[in-house]
């Protein structure tokens, strides 16, 4: 078998290489290859497309196509060759075809509006507390509300340090996390102190210019500051980094001084009296101490015979 350009030589022989019969087969286009077979494009954006031609046994032919658009005045086209340009003007869908005698092969081209990047910085709505707020709780629940969705790696990773909370000059161990409120997503920073405050302390939340919104756009910064409750009457304060402020002051037990009624009301005797010793406590260990009591009325003997 050879190949001779648009055509395939073939000749058959015996194994001593007697020749029997030679015979040509020409090649013929049998499809169009496009690539790629779908494009997208922003208006004012071009995307150049090739085609190939290839034969019957799937090999390439070095033919040349031609060009059609539906539409040209939505779409600009240039060509060369098998390749062509494409250059999208307005907002359509068009199909591109490259075609040779009856083979055909498309394209479909979208050309979209392109999106307007988003330049602006997200700005703060709101605050909770708000800033220079009085008595709030020792165990406040701290929010900063956002226009926008913020980028949950600039606010979450310490490595920024985007938000944090001083007391005075210190810093306060706080959890951080991101919700979602106003419709929009991961657009509310949460902030909890680990720990219960200190009463009647200021606190400053300092939100940093590292906070970004999900297009890349950094904060402007923003700090405000509030003070906890004062200390309830009952209760006492400890000042050692950990919290007792919540726990109510004990009240020493008090010892009373007071006899029992019963006794308040037994007469005053200046020496012991004694009863008529009982018959059934004669030895026994509390024998004085009955006799006592009898003697001045508290205790009686139970009436005999037995009822």
């Amino acid at each position: 078998m050879e190949v001779n350009g648009g055509s395939i030589e073939f000749t058959v022989q015996t194994a001593n290489g007697t020749i029997v019969d030679q015979f040509t087969v020409q090649k013929q286009p049998a499809n169009i290859a496009v690539f790629p077979e779908n494009v997208k494009l922003n208006i004012g954006e071009s995307k150049t497309v090739v085609a190939a031609v290839y034969d019957q046994y799937g090999d390439k032919i070095p033919l040349t196509v031609n060009w059609e658009i539906d539409d040209t005045g939505i779409a600009n086209l240039s060509i060369d060759g098998n390749f062509a340009t494409i250059e999208g003007m307005n907002v359509c869908s068009v199909v591109l075809r490259a075609v040779y005698g009856e083979l055909t092969a498309k394209v479909d081209v979208t050309v979209e509006k392109p999106l307007e990047q988003d330049i602006t910085p997200p700005a703060l709505l709101a605050t909770i507390p708000e800033d220079g707020s009085t008595g709030i709780s020792i165990t406040p629940t701290i929010k900063a509300i956002f226009t926008e969705t913020l980028d949950s790696n600039s606010v979450l990773n310490t490595v920024y340090g985007s938000v944090y909370m001083l007391k005075g000059e210190e810093p306060v161990d706080i959890h951080i996390k991101l919700s979602s409120s106003s419709g929009n997503t991961d657009n509310e920073i949460i902030i909890t102190p680990e720990k219960p405050l200190d009463y009647n302390t200021k606190y400053k939340i300092i939100l940093g210019s590292a906070i970004k919104d999900a297009s890349g756009n950094n904060f402007e910064g923003y700090s405000f500051t509030f003070t906890t409750m004062k200390r309830p009457a009952g209760r006492h304060h400890h000042q050692s980094g950990t919290d007792n402020s919540n726990k109510t002051q004990e009240a020493s037990p008090s010892i009373s001084n007071t006899a029992p009624p019963a006794l308040q009301a037994a007469p005053q005797i200046s020496e012991p009296v004694f009863a008529k010793t009982f018959e059934d406590i004669k030895g026994h260990w509390a024998q004085k101490e009955i006799e006592l009591l009898a003697g001045i009325g508290i205790i009686k003997r139970y009436p005999f015979p037995f009822q």
